[in-house]
């Protein structure tokens, strides 16, 4: 997944969320599987506290609900020691250039 073309993380996550709630009754149940695809701790803090954590279908599994706390273990840790940098903080790379993918 590192060849995904995207502005941010957080555009992964808006994806996500949409294509699940488009169908929540059936969809729901792979939210923990597709949050743990998404690199929570190359979010903006602010973003990972106020929509990730905040969002009800997060707040519902306790999957989802681990794998945020990891990420907000990570920025209070890297706030206290600038050397950690883990791999899955590396941003996504695109080696050609972006196009439109549109789904209806």
């Amino acid at each position: 997944m590192d060849d995904l073309y995207v502005e941010t993380e957080g555009r992964v996550f808006e994806a996500a969320l949409a294509w699940i709630e488009h169908d929540s009754n059936h969809r729901s149940i792979f939210i923990s599987r597709i949050l743990d695809c998404i690199r929570l701790k190359a979010l903006a803090p602010s973003f990972l506290v106020t929509q990730v954590a905040g969002h009800e279908l997060i707040r519902n599994d306790s999957n989802c609900k681990q794998l945020v706390e990891e990420a907000k273990d990570y920025f209070l840790i890297k706030t206290e020691d600038s050397s950690i940098s883990p791999g899955d903080v590396q941003p996504r790379v695109c080696h050609d250039p972006p196009c439109l993918i549109l789904a209806v």
